[in-house]
């Protein structure tokens, strides 16, 4: 695998139902709201999309000082069991959302499978992908601490969730 090509696996665990998880990630307008320590904008494209596919722009920071802008076409749904995206932009590729049940959790798995296209990390990732790696990590923490302080609103959840796209 090239240096700057990354496989980032990630899972969460949350007390909520599928279509609150499902509902909620499939919204890429309203990370910002919910997950504003990684998400600085986050919009979707207006217009109808081929298949209803949604299309998002994301400009996104970690704990290292560079930002990632890309955009991500929602490619594939499995409604409520999650969603496949293909991003471009400072990256490259397609990452694999999949929710699961057990009990009152539901566990969610990201995989991203991604090719960096910023210069600074796909020429420096040769020696720092762990460094880089980590700060997608650090994001993906704060994501789930945040989703999981979103669950405990319920007007806000319904809010995103039953909002118009």
């Amino acid at each position: 695998m090239p240096p700057h090509d990354y496989h980032l696996i990630t899972r969460w665990r949350v007390r909520a139902s599928l279509e609150q998880v499902y509902g909620i990630l499939i919204r890429a307008d309203h990370y910002p709201l919910w997950w504003s320590q990684a998400f600085l904008d986050a919009r979707e494209l207006p217009g109808g999309h081929p298949g209803g596919e949604r299309v998002g722009c994301f400009l996104t920071k970690g704990y290292l000082p560079y930002t990632l802008s890309f955009r991500a076409r929602v490619s594939e749904r499995r409604f409520p069991h999650g969603f496949a995206i293909e991003t471009g932009g400072d990256f490259e590729g397609r990452g694999v959302c999949s929710f699961a049940r057990r009990g009152a959790w539901v566990h969610a798995t990201y995989d991203w499978r991604v090719r960096v296209t910023k210069p600074l990390i796909r020429y420096a990732s040769f020696l720092l992908k762990p460094l880089f790696a980590s700060n997608h990590y650090w994001v993906m923490r704060r994501g789930e601490a945040s989703l999981r302080a979103l669950l405990h609103r319920p007007a806000e959840v319904e809010r995103i969730v039953t909002s118009p796209a």
